[in-house]
């Protein structure tokens, strides 16, 4: 038989890390021209960072198909800012 929890409450603080394995940001376009001059356009909606971390730069690397599938590396650096609530409620 299941009962509730008497005087149930939340004790301590987060203090480990959070795995995001894919973070796409949609609305975000990364727009540039490779070294011969043709346009590059990266939709962060379809083309995500992997594992980013705060403080941290990433590297998202850019093909040109126009010149031989050539790659291209952007540097960026995001800040993630996360904010998590918990709390206790009646059924």
């Amino acid at each position: 038989m299941k009962t509730d929890l008497v005087n149930p409450e939340i004790i301590g603080s987060f203090c480990g890390e959070i795995e995001m394995k894919r973070f796409y940001l949609p609305g975000i376009e990364i727009k540039g021209r490779c070294p011969s001059g043709h346009e590059i356009i990266l939709d962060l909606s379809d083309h995500y960072l992997a594992y980013p971390q705060p403080e941290k730069p990433d590297t998202i690397e850019c093909i040109c198909y126009q010149c031989s599938d050539e790659c291209h590396s952007v540097y960026l650096k995001v800040d993630v800012i996360l904010s998590v609530t918990i709390a206790l409620v009646k059924k």
